[in-house]
């Protein structure tokens, strides 16, 4: 069902006057009262966006990151995980995709 105030998608594409809240996850780690164990990023190229946003969020929970990573996006994004001391524990790459989904976990 759609809530007041949402819109639905049509052959996925957002329908006009629909807005999206950008927050980064940093801004809203305070409400997660429980330890987040793993979370799914699959987000068309912004990966290293979300990444740089959820610092400090992925140094308090180490949540394994299963993140699906565009070619062109891949270096960057995997110097970012290197530096918040993340290591590949397997990558799954679709029949004839652009993009590889990949398991990080913190070393």
């Amino acid at each position: 069902r759609v809530k007041a105030g949402c819109r639905k998608l049509n052959n996925n594409k957002i329908e006009k006057n629909t807005f999206f809240a950008i927050i980064r996850l940093d801004d809203i780690r305070y409400i997660f009262k429980r330890r987040v164990s793993i979370i799914k990023v699959d987000i068309e190229g912004y990966e290293n966006k979300f990444l740089l946003g959820a610092k400090e969020f992925i140094k308090e929970h180490k949540p394994y990151i299963f993140i699906e990573i565009f070619d062109e996006c891949k270096d960057e994004t995997f110097k970012i995980l290197e530096c918040y001391n993340y290591k590949l524990i397997e990558h799954i790459q679709k029949f004839q995709e652009i993009s590889i989904d990949y398991l990080f976990g913190p070393s």
